[in-house]
């Protein structure tokens, strides 16, 4: 995987040997306990939206309303349950999501808790959701694994699985309709900021991966935390002509889920051949 064109020092070399041998520690161990779950109470939920603007306040009950989303009320944390409204609202911002069809299978590449599941399932009830993460068994904070979590969201969204994969190496058993990246390493950096080893962070990687396991004219969509992984992205897909056209991309920024760098999110279709 070519990382070349990037500026790596000694020390990124040697963090990346580090990572790379708790990485393989973490895989092998697989760490898993059972017993995760989320609750919200109704006074937490109401405290949240009576914070709101009153347009902003109305604009989230619609989506609500929407996607039948109060039937896992109190299932999902307050954070949780702002985060997969934010995620229908930027889906929303993509009319070509529910136009383009059929949209009956889909691949969440990157999943890492898999806590957008509910709001996938819900925006896209009929398909088949699976989810895919790199580094599923990190042990998190609260001493649960992202497999762990993972399984718990999985519940929460009908016809949705999860497994611990790399992406980089992963066939789809049947080409999928939909991919959707959240957050990409596309260099070499942050994948070593987040304890991978640094071939992870490699857009172009990304772009054949996407290709390879898509159907013809199937939709790739990712989002990017900012303008400089876009273009980083932008490069990648010069050097692979080819293999994703760009349809479409905005800045999604979502006016209840604020977030430091605004995230620039783009809409690819897999070329024919």
């Amino acid at each position: 995987m070519e990382t070349h064109s990037f500026d790596l020092s000694l020390i990124d070399h040697l963090r990346s040997k580090r990572n790379r041998l708790f990485f393989c520690l973490r895989k092998q161990i697989g760490f898993t306990r059972r017993g995760y779950r989320e609750f919200s109470s109704s006074e937490e939920l109401f405290t949240w939206h009576d914070s709101l603007a009153p347009s902003i306040n109305n604009e989230v009950t619609r989506i609500i309303d929407q996607y039948n989303f109060s039937q896992i009320n109190g299932k999902l944390n307050l954070e949780s349950w702002r985060f997969a409204i934010a995620t229908l609202w930027i889906f929303e911002q993509f009319s070509e999501l529910k136009n383009h069809q059929p949209l009956k299978s889909i691949l969440e590449v990157g999943a890492n808790d898999f806590r957008r599941a509910p709001a996938i399932g819900a925006f896209f009830p009929t398909a088949q959701l699976h989810g895919i993460e790199l580094d599923a068994y990190r042990i998190l904070h609260d001493l649960h694994s992202r497999a762990d979590k993972a399984q718990y969201f999985a519940t929460l969204a009908a016809n949705s699985t999860f497994e611990s994969a790399d992406f980089f190496q992963y066939s789809s058993t049947g080409l999928k309709d939909l991919t959707l990246a959240f957050y990409p390493f596309v260099s070499p950096h942050p994948a070593l900021a987040w304890g991978l080893p640094l071939e992870f962070g490699n857009a172009s990687a990304w772009i054949e991966s996407s290709h390879r396991n898509l159907r013809p004219g199937g939709l790739a969509f990712v989002m990017h935390q900012g303008k400089w992984e876009e273009e980083e992205f932008d490069a990648a897909l010069t050097a692979n002509p080819g293999k994703l056209t760009l349809l479409r991309r905005q800045i999604v920024e979502c006016p209840f889920y604020p977030l430091p760098h605004p995230p620039h999110a783009s809409l690819y279709a897999r070329a024919s051949s």
